[in-house]
């Protein structure tokens, strides 16, 4: 009885993973974008969790601008398949344009972005404080690195999960959502793999 019990937790386990991810997904990207007898691959789950980050986060009062600029740093080839898919979406009731972000920036460039996703080592410019109405979010922050609004990383069991820093969201002057916040691990967790 206890092996059935064992048995049926794990398989919930895995169903209740897959039930997580798969919508997250879907919604981003269309059936046409990825094969389904292929595996969903770390990047594709990169830009979902991106993409629906926008949907839960309220930026300050930005009517004057019909732009939101989704920046990424440290873009991969495969990174940018799935990116340039989220290009034309919306976000804050504005239209995302995937902007590529050179390792060497200015904090000026910066500054024209409403979301910064980073995914190789920080620049000397991500030290620097960030305008409000930025937000950072990185993947497998060092620690130390006070600017990250929303760190996403990939653990041992090979998950993706993610932390908001309460700190850094109060600096970027934006309001996360209960739903989002709800999903989150805690902050202190965030360079325990």
């Amino acid at each position: 009885m206890t092996g059935c019990k064992t048995l049926l937790n794990t398989m919930i386990s895995h169903l209740q993973k897959f039930c997580i991810r798969l919508p997250v997904v879907l919604l981003v990207f269309p059936q046409q974008a990825w094969p389904l007898e292929e595996a969903i691959s770390e990047a594709d789950l990169q830009a979902a969790f991106v993409y629906n980050f926008t949907q839960f986060i309220k930026w300050p009062d930005t009517q004057a601008n019909t732009i939101f600029s989704l920046c990424i740093l440290g873009s991969k080839d495969e990174a940018k398949k799935f990116f340039n898919q989220l290009n034309g979406k919306t976000a804050n009731h504005q239209v995302i344009e995937i902007v590529y972000l050179p390792s060497a920036l200015s904090i000026t460039r910066l500054q024209t972005c409403q979301l910064i996703f980073q995914l190789e080592a920080f620049p000397k410019a991500l030290t620097q404080p960030l305008a409000q109405g930025v937000v950072l979010v990185s993947y497998n922050p060092l620690p130390g690195t006070t600017n990250v609004s929303i760190a996403l990383q990939l653990n041992r069991q090979r998950q993706l999960r993610f932390a908001i820093n309460p700190a850094a969201v109060a600096v970027a002057g934006v309001v996360v959502s209960s739903q989002l916040q709800k999903l989150a691990i805690e902050w202190r967790e965030v360079y325990q793999p």
